[in-house]
């Protein structure tokens, strides 16, 4: 379950398992692009990844 999850980061159709920093940013800016307020996306970063800023 968490290589599936792991491969949702993976771009280029490299499935290793690994997210590089790309590919973090990738999904970073995918997921900013759909939430309007910056307050909300920190917020989802905090809950999704336990971010401490």
């Amino acid at each position: 379950t968490l290589k599936k999850f792991l491969n949702k980061f993976d771009t280029r159709g490299q499935e290793d398992g690994i997210v590089d920093q790309d590919e973090f940013l990738g999904f970073c800016v995918m997921l900013s692009a759909t939430i309007k307020e910056d307050i909300y996306f920190e917020h989802a970063l905090r809950t999704l990844f336990d971010f401490r800023f």
